[in-house]
């Protein structure tokens, strides 16, 4: 979540994605979500993680990260560190069983 503030505007590139070749943005994709799919994955596998639907999980985790450089910016009322704590929060708290959700 860190480098979605610290480095926003390289994080909003991910709207330009659009731009590049089929097959390129295929495979881009692809690697992205697969890499928070697994997290996921493993997360319920290991019972730490309660959710109904991995992959919808994914997508939602994937667009709350995705939002933050179009609002985001330097001298805001929040800082960067505040930002990503929040997301933080707010991704585990969501994904994770009631009673494992870390203090």
């Amino acid at each position: 979540m860190l480098l979605m503030t610290e480095r926003a505007r390289l994080s909003a590139l991910e709207g330009e994605v659009r731009y590049l070749a089929p097959d390129n943005r295929r495979r881009y994709r692809k690697a992205r979500k697969e890499i928070v799919l697994t997290i996921v994955e493993k997360g319920v596998r290991a019972g730490a993680f309660s959710v109904r639907d991995n992959f919808e999980t994914t997508r939602a985790l994937l667009a709350m990260c995705q939002a933050i450089p179009r609002w985001y910016h330097d001298g805001g009322r929040l800082t960067a560190e505040d930002v990503a704590a929040k997301y933080s929060d707010i991704a585990l708290t969501s994904i994770f069983r009631e009673s494992r959700v870390p203090a």
